[in-house]
């Protein structure tokens, strides 16, 4: 396939901000292939007054809907947690989406639930606690809440993520199922499951920043090849086709496991209608650190991009950069919806 234009198949996309804050890199989890860039066991949080400010700053950002994600590191780990969500509500943040491993008892995201409006829980085949007889539990007790997991595709646990996937269909709990990017070790051999100290190592070549064939089994790749990542639909791919332009509707996770998230010189309109906040406050334009435009902490207001770029990445490896809008050419503009004030 080759695709010419990405848009986010979100029908009120135009209408908000979205930000993804990865609130701290402090996790209750070690993965294998969670680079230490990503997590550690010991960053310190702040006081809640300073994360509020920052809602406060947030708000007055831009007068568009915000759909707020809270990432990590773990985010619940934080005492305060299900406070600083209910804050955000208070303030009239439009959408709160709360990403966590699905650590924390059941009767915790339940009363979490009630302030938040959607839960993104990850499944890690390495820490299972009780998973998805929680997340079950979870599911029964805020249907009329969105709730997904992400089932993280360990090699030789290929079996049990299969019973995962027949029990989560069964309790009509939307899924994504995740291809893993390893990290490696200092020297260059890729982390197998439940080994540590793994970095992060970015190929220049592109398309992604893991040659993964040494991670899988042929077997296990092969389960990649079906095109089966996810029900859940969350990106427009208009493809060209002997037969003229065509229109796929799929999940960016679809685009990750066939690996074509490559679209160096493309025009992107990453940092218009969506921002990514660090740890450390530093904001940027996307999770590819393309261009930063502020730190939460230390500046009076965030300045939005207004206009597209030319991507100079060799890949696009975020699940959530890939679904913004992007164009191979110019003469592409008109497949893709316009922006509105």
């Amino acid at each position: 396939m080759k695709s010419i234009a990405i848009d986010d198949l979100s029908s009120n996309v135009h209408k908000r901000l979205d930000i993804i804050w990865k609130l701290n890199k402090r996790c209750n989890f070690d993965c294998s292939y969670c680079p230490s860039e990503l997590h550690d066991n010991f960053s310190k949080w702040k006081d809640i007054k300073k994360y509020k400010t920052v809602i406060d700053k947030l708000i007055k950002t831009t007068n568009k809907r915000i759909w707020l994600t809270f990432t990590g590191g773990e985010p619940c780990l934080y005492p305060q947690f299900i406070e600083l969500v209910k804050y955000c509500k208070e303030k009239g943040i439009y959408s709160v989406v709360v990403s966590s491993n699905a650590s924390k008892s059941s009767d915790y995201y339940i009363e979490l639930m009630k302030y938040a409006d959607n839960i993104i829980l990850s499944y890690h085949f390495e820490y299972q606690i009780n998973t998805l007889k929680s997340i079950i539990a979870i599911k029964k007790s805020i249907e009329k809440k969105s709730m997904r997991v992400n089932v993280m595709m360990l090699p030789e646990h290929f079996e049990e993520a299969k019973d995962v996937i027949k029990s989560l269909k069964e309790n009509n709990i939307l899924y994504i199922i995740r291809r893993i990017r390893p990290s490696y070790l200092p020297n260059s051999k890729i982390v197998r499951p439940n080994q540590k100290g793994g970095s992060l190592k970015i190929l220049d070549d592109g398309p992604d920043f893991s040659n993964d064939e040494n991670y899988y089994s042929d077997n296990e790749l092969e389960f990649f090849k079906i095109g089966h990542m996810s029900i859940f639909k969350n990106v427009l791919n208009f493809i060209e086709t002997s037969d003229g332009i065509k229109k796929i509707e799929e999940n960016v996770n679809d685009i990750l496991a066939r690996k074509d998230n490559k679209y160096k010189g493309w025009l992107c309109w990453s940092g218009i209608n969506n921002i990514r906040i660090w740890s450390d406050g530093n904001v940027y334009n996307a999770a590819c650190w393309n261009k930063k435009i502020g730190n939460i902490y230390k500046d009076l207001i965030i300045t939005l991009e207004k206009q597209p770029h030319i991507c100079e990445k060799a890949w696009c490896s975020c699940a959530s950069n890939i679904k913004i809008k992007k164009i191979k050419d110019e003469k592409y503009r008109k497949y893709i919806r316009k922006d509105k004030n």
